[in-house]
């Protein structure tokens, strides 16, 4: 089986780095498709990683931490749909 690497450990920044960004198999070819995502649009789900990415970035310089404040915060975005993946 072969596979692309889709994150990698930064040991510098201690930080996991995404380094299939714009070129991941399984995100344009399985999700995209399971999605209904047509094939000139497939760029939204990078986009969402990046959001999402973000999201989780603020929570943690906000030091939420507790697992009920993270789904509070996931659920109320899904709500507003701002994590949508748009097709």
């Amino acid at each position: 089986m072969s596979f692309v690497r889709a994150f990698a450990w930064d040991p510098e920044t201690d930080s996991h780095v995404f380094t299939a960004a714009r070129n991941s198999y399984l995100l344009e070819n399985k999700i995209a498709q399971n999605l209904g995502i047509p094939e000139e649009r497939r760029w939204v789900l990078y986009n969402e990683i990046e959001k999402r990415t973000k999201m989780l970035e603020k929570m943690d310089e906000k030091g939420v931490t507790n697992f009920y404040d993270i789904y509070r915060t996931i659920t109320k975005m899904q709500n507003k749909g701002i994590l949508k993946i748009a097709g």
